[in-house]
């Protein structure tokens, strides 16, 4: 005989397979729960204003929890702003970086610039007043997948910007071996 050692309840029986079914759904039922109480918190917070900490400080700016705001921090927006400059300008990544960090310019972890970072600042939805929360969601949490494709979607940070002197076309990914196993995008 098996016995379950939490319950004590003889897993071989009939009536024990009968409260494993049930006790399983009750955990999946409360899994589901916690799981709606949480969005509903998350909606609240947005419908406040509310933010999470992960958004709480960006160079230039901070968040105000009584003024539940942003507060222009003018020296760091200095930063920003030279930082968008240059790229506008058509400075690579690179550059910008030896400039801002020979100018004695940090990043909010007062840390040196790095392409990388740089690159994450660029493409960050806050400096263009362009911010979406919930873009993606969980349509089954017993599933654990989300919605949509994850795939490669071929635009890059400087799509459309980058052209040929001999031809004037302009640069972007390509995609090798396409339709099988070897497929790479460069």
């Amino acid at each position: 005989m098996c016995f379950s050692s939490a319950v004590h309840i003889n897993t071989l029986d009939e009536s024990g397979e009968l409260m494993i079914t049930l006790f399983a759904s009750f955990a999946q039922e409360e899994s589901r729960s916690i799981s709606e109480n949480c969005k509903w918190g998350i909606r609240k917070r947005f419908q406040n204003g509310t933010i999470g900490v992960a958004n709480k400080h960006i160079l230039g700016y901070r968040y105000d929890n009584d003024l539940k705001k942003y507060i222009v921090i003018p020296e760091e927006v200095e930063i920003v702003r030279r930082m968008f400059a240059l790229f506008l300008e058509g400075d690579p990544l690179r550059t910008i970086c030896d400039k801002l960090n020979a100018q004695g310019c940090r990043t909010v972890n007062g840390k040196l610039f790095q392409e990388a970072s740089l690159a994450k600042m660029i493409q960050n939805e806050l400096y263009a007043g362009d911010m979406c929360r919930q873009k993606s969601y969980m349509a089954d949490p017993m599933a654990a997948r989300k919605p949509g494709n994850n795939r490669y979607s071929g635009v890059h940070i400087f799509s459309g910007m980058v052209f040929c002197g001999d031809c004037g076309s302009q640069y972007g990914s390509k995609v090798l071996h396409a339709n099988d196993k070897y497929r790479k995008i460069i």
